[in-house]
């Protein structure tokens, strides 16, 4: 393991570097604890996209329930509760799309949009200990519909996970005599990775002495370097950085209109310096609300479904308390109403 890769090394160098992969075994994310476990990990290494296994998650559990907000969508694949999963997690301003194959391993893929070049496929692999040589047939089968998708090109793939194989000998793409779980299901993996031209990436240890999580890839320019780091279970954590430039969405402008709109208002008809000052979005609703009642002509025209126009004063009222009601709750709207009648009183 090289400790070079600490929270202020990998946060200073951000900039310098291309694209960051965290491949992680997460030996469960389901307690609040495992949560943290995760976050703490993702803000030291600041990963773009996340290769995750062993979520032991299921549908029931809500994305939102256990990922960050800038990794809220990530794409899963389940098995059921306290047992397996995977899923890649990638920073919501990247453009990527899942890639639905027909397996029966615990696999998902997804590709990136990457500027100037052919996107990159990302997978996220997980095969449990106890399963049989068909399971690493079935990886086979799913990286055979990969490659059938592009065209005249071999597509650029980096594959991550936990592989659970600890007797090949990745210097020489051997494998060891008597291996663990058998000569044939060792051997089946070799012949993927030599069939596929792939270059296994992780040369340390990520569990024990053994190396269980790999990166195969077969475009090995892309990979700038791959290290383990400690991890939130009883596996290191593999980073890999990558010599690529990802393409992002660009965030939406906001519209100001109605911030600008409420700001004149409140303005207009304040009467000091000290008045305009305050908070507006606390009390913003609160004085149009009490507007509305005496210069309800200052309130521009509001249409109803379908496009029915309203100017008269109950109307319009009608509708702007519909709306209030859509954004507000009751608890909302008494410390608006309570917080701007105390900061109002106390200016006069």
């Amino acid at each position: 393991m090289d400790s070079t890769i600490d929270s202020v090394t990998t946060n200073q160098s951000q900039h310098k570097r291309g694209l960051r992969i965290m491949s992680v075994n997460c030996r469960s994310l389901i307690s609040s604890t495992k949560h943290l476990d995760l976050q703490n990990l993702i803000e030291t290494h600041n990963p773009d996209i996340i290769l995750g296994c062993e979520s032991h998650l299921d549908p029931q559990i809500a994305s939102s329930e256990v990922f960050p907000i800038n990794y809220s969508n990530p794409y899963r694949k389940d098995r059921k509760l306290g047992e397996g999963g995977v899923f890649i997690a990638a920073k919501s301003d990247l453009i990527t799309t899942e890639i639905n194959i027909k397996t029966d391993c615990e696999i998902v893929w997804a590709t990136l949009t990457v500027q100037g070049s052919f996107p990159i496929y990302i997978g996220s692999y997980y095969r449990r200990p106890s399963s049989k040589t068909d399971m690493i047939e079935e990886l086979e089968k799913s990286i055979e519909q990969i490659t059938s998708k592009v065209k005249n090109n071999m597509p650029h793939i980096i594959l991550g996970g936990d592989f659970n194989l600890p007797d090949i000998n990745w210097d020489n793409t051997t494998v060891n005599t008597n291996p663990q779980y058998g000569q044939e299901i060792n051997s089946k993996l070799v012949e993927i990775v030599t069939e596929n031209d792939f270059i296994q990436m992780v040369k340390e240890p990520t569990r024990g002495k053994n190396i269980l999580d790999l990166i195969l890839t077969n475009n090995p320019g892309l990979i700038e370097r791959t290290q383990t780091q400690p991890g939130m279970s009883d596996h290191e954590i593999v980073i890999t950085d990558i010599n690529i430039k990802a393409k992002t969405q660009k965030k939406k402008p906001r519209n100001k209109h109605n911030d600008k709109y409420i700001r004149g208002i409140l303005n207009e008809d304040s009467t000091n310096e000290e008045q305009k000052s305050l908070p507006w979005e606390r009390n913003s609703w609160q004085y149009i609300k009490s507007r509305k009642k005496t210069h309800c002509q200052h309130i521009n025209p509001r249409r109803t479904v379908p496009r029915t126009e309203v100017i008269d004063s109950k109307g319009k009222a009608a509708i702007l308390n519909e709306q209030k009601d859509s954004v507000f709750t009751d608890e909302d709207k008494e410390y608006i109403a309570i917080s701007f009648w105390e900061t109002a009183t106390s200016k006069t």
